[in-house]
Parts: C-alpha cells; structure tokens; sequence
C-alpha cells in the first residue's frame, strides 16, 4: 500500500457551510460530486472537490485506509498530489463509475457452408477511450487500489477495444496480467507473423512474455493448418469417386493446395481459400460433391445420418474451425 504522505497530506477543520469551508483557499475554485459531500479533494493548483466520503471508500482501498484514521463528525480537506484534470476523473470515476460492458460477440458457432468470421459489432456510445484507459484510469487504478466495484467495469471497456486495437489491448492486458483479456485478444492478431513487425509496433509488446505466447500462438496455428490441409483428400480411398474426372478433379485439387500451403498463415481461414476448386468442377455434380464434402461438410442426404455426421467432422472446414485461436485454448504444454 503506498505511504499516505506520498499520496495526500489531511487537514482537519472544523464542519460549517461550503462558504467556511472554502476560506482555506479563498482562491480555489469548487465543484460539488455529489449532494451528500462531506470531505473535500484538493489538487495541488487549489481546485477543490467535494466528494462523498462513502463513495471515496467504496471504490479505493486507499481512501478507505485513509480515512479511516478520520472522525465521521470533522469535515476533512485532504491536499492531493494531482493537477487538477487528473483528480477530476478520479472523482469522476469514483461518483459515477462506468457501466459495464457486455462482452464482445463471441465467434460463431461452427455451421457448415458458412464462413468462420466474427460478426459486425458497432461499439457502444459509453465505451471509454482506449487511450484513457491506458494513460489515465488504470494508472488511478493502480495507485488509489480501485476495488472490484470499479476495476470490472474498466476491464469490460478494455476488452471491447480488442477487436479494433488488439495489439494494444493485448499488450496492456499481458502487462496488468489479465489472463482472459490477453486471451481474447490474441484471436484477433493471428496476422500478420510477429517477425514481421515493424519496430515501431514490435516496441507496443511491452514484455518479452507477450511476445512469447504470440509467437506461440500464430506457430501452431501454422503447424496445425498446415498438416490439416496436406492430409485433405478428394475421394479418399476413392469413395464416391467420379469415374470420369475423379484424377482431373484430384489435380485442381492438388494444385489450389500447393497454392494455398505457398501462402498460408495463421489467420487464413483455409477451407475458403479452397473453394475456387468448386468452380472448376461446377459442370459436374459428381465431382463437385466430392469436393464439397472434402472443403463445405455439406451433408450429402442420401448418406445414413451416422455418415453424414462422420464426414462433417473430418471435413476440412470442420478441423481448421477446432484449431486454437487463442493463447488460452493452446494446448498447456505448449504455454508451459
């Protein structure tokens, strides 16, 4: 807990009218926080802030040890080593913390013909300014021990900004060590490969550990799609094989693979990168259901239920849809 005197140094005057109250700083300026103030903020250029004490308690463990030393019946005015901007949004954070947010919408569940993105998502009106975030609150955060009461709604704000600001988001979270916002970050920065950035943008990664698991995350994915699709076969074991363009549609087949294996990279969603073999077998209904089963998992209705079942879930699209997308859904040793 940091040394009170570090913080703010206390004086105690006698309880009177706001025009008493005030004659300690005849030139200050005074804003009221709330109607049941009873303890005065002041920054260090004489700006006074009247808060409540209860809420000054409620939202920082600071405070609350502060004043607790304080008898309930003195009104005390506290000098506090912030410029006046500064305490304005500790008071104004403290008297009307943010609402919470809802969570991002998740990914989809898996559904086949359907593309493996996240849906259109508009950011809400109240959501708090990244930078804010960053540069202002969670420092308040930090140095007045904002309880849960406030914390959990700044963490919401923070992971709304994930899917627009990932890097960012992730490398505050990795450093104030939120496991499950660092986590959901890291789905949205599958591409580009962390080798390849610039300096600029490899300095936000502020810890080598955030860097780590980055690196880890987009190489396995790589690893992983990479043997998926090498192992995707048209016609396995020849069933269902068009006896008149089963080879030429194995070819196309062969050939788009090697194009996409030439390309591949974390975030690729594989299966749609294979589907212009669908269009070269258009013509013929034999070969365009092999490829079907092999890229979409459609469910071809004259197979017992049992099989189409069966060959949804060795589809391509299927097992690149179960390949990890974030830090926390990686195998534990590979994270160890």
């Amino acid at each position: 807990m940091p040394d009170a005197l570090e913080v703010l140094r206390v004086e105690v005057e006698r309880p009177g009218t706001e025009d008493s109250a005030s004659l300690s700083s005849p030139l200050s300026s005074i804003i009221r926080m709330t109607s049941d103030a009873n303890i005065t903020l002041r920054s260090l250029d004489g700006t006074e802030f009247r808060c409540s004490r209860t809420r000054l308690t409620e939202g920082s463990d600071l405070f609350k040890h502060m004043l607790e030393s304080l008898a309930e019946e003195k009104y005390p005015v506290i000098d506090m080593a912030e410029p006046t901007e500064t305490l304005r949004a500790l008071s104004d954070i403290i008297h009307d913390p943010p609402k919470m947010l809802a969570p991002p919408a998740a990914r989809p569940k898996f559904k086949p013909g359907a593309p493996d993105i996240l849906p259109p998502e508009e950011p809400p009106s109240s959501l708090i300014a990244f930078n804010e975030l960053r540069d202002l609150l969670y420092q308040l955060a930090d140095k007045y021990q904002f309880t849960e009461m406030l914390i959990k709604p700044l963490h919401s704000h923070l992971l709304r900004h994930a899917r627009t600001s990932p890097l960012e988001v992730y490398s505050l979270a990795s450093l104030l060590e939120l496991d499950d916002i660092t986590s959901s970050a890291s789905q949205f920065l599958l591409t580009p490969h962390v080798s390849t950035y610039s300096v600029e943008k490899a300095r936000i990664l502020t810890t080598s550990e955030a860097f780590y698991h980055l690196l880890q995350l987009q190489t396995y994915r790589e690893v992983a799609l990479r043997q998926i699709l090498r192992e995707e076969q048209v016609f396995p074991h020849d069933y269902l094989i068009c006896r008149s363009h089963g080879v030429a549609t194995r070819t196309v087949w062969e050939h788009r693979r090697q194009t996409v294996l030439d390309n591949l990279h974390a975030g690729m969603d594989v299966a749609e990168e294979m589907k212009p073999c669908l269009e070269a077998v258009a013509n013929c209904p034999a070969c365009k259901r092999g490829v079907d089963i092999a890229v979409e998992m459609i469910r071809v209705r004259r197979l017992s239920i049992r099989y189409q079942i069966l060959l949804i879930r060795s589809g391509l699209k299927y097992k690149c849809y179960r390949v990890p997308r974030r830090i926390c859904d990686l195998p534990k040793q590979t994270t160890s």
